[in-house]
C-alpha cells in the first residue's frame, strides 16, 4: 500500500525534493517501539545497531546496508527493490528521515560527512547540499550517507541508563 501511495504521489508531482519534504516529518515517535529502543542506546552507533536488529519494525521499504569507512560508517539504501519511478522519492525521504532521527537522538543538528545519490530523477547537487549541509555527489554508484565516527560515538543525551540494563 505504501508503495502505491508513493507511486501516485510521484505521478502527480515528480519534482526532485519532494522526498526531502516528506522525510523532514519523521520523528523517533514515528517508529513506535523501535524509536524507544533507539533512545535506550548509549551512543548513535548503538541506536543504529538496534535498527539492524529490529529491521522489521522500521518504516524503511528498501534494505539498509552499513559499511565501515575510514571516516565512520556508510549507510546505504538499496533502491534496487523499488520500481524506477519511486526510487528518487524513497531515497530522498529515507536519507532525510535518518538525518532527522539522528538529530533527535543527538539533541543537536546532525550533518552527514557526505551524501551520494544515483537515483533517476534526482535534482541538482546544490538542492541536496543545501538540505544536508554537506558535500553531495549526484553521479555516485550508490545512495548513501557517510556518518562521522565522532557522531557515532557521541553519548546520547536522552539515553536512559535504567532501560539499558534491562
Amino acid at each position: 500500500q505504501e508503495l502505491a501511495v508513493i507511486r501516485n504521489l510521484v505521478a502527480l508531482h515528480a519534482a526532485p525534493g519532494v522526498g526531502l519534504q516528506i522525510g523532514r516529518r519523521y520523528h523517533l515517535t514515528s517508529l513506535g517501539l523501535l524509536g524507544y529502543a533507539m533512545l535506550a542506546g548509549r551512543t548513535l552507533r548503538d541506536a543504529i545497531d538496534v535498527t539492524r536488529q529490529f529491521r522489521a519494525l522500521s518504516l524503511s521499504i528498501c534494505p539498509v546496508h552499513l559499511q565501515a569507512d575510514a571516516a565512520g560508517v556508510l549507510m546505504t539504501l538499496d533502491e534496487s527493490v523499488l520500481p524506477n519511478d519511486a526510487r528518487c522519492l524513497v531515497v530522498e525521504r529515507g536519507l532525510t528521515a535518518w538525518q532527522c532521527l539522528f538529530s533527535e537522538l543527538l539533541q543537536r543538528p546532525f550533518h552527514p560527512l557526505r551524501i551520494e545519490l544515483c537515483v533517476p530523477g534526482s535534482g541538482e547537487a546544490s538542492l541536496y547540499a543545501a538540505h544536508f549541509d554537506c558535500p553531495v555527489d549526484t553521479q555516485a554508484q550508490r545512495n548513501s550517507m557517510l556518518i562521522a565516527s565522532a557522531d557515532l560515538d557521541t553519548p546520547l543525551p536522552l539515553a536512559n541508563a535504567l532501560t539499558q540494563r534491562t
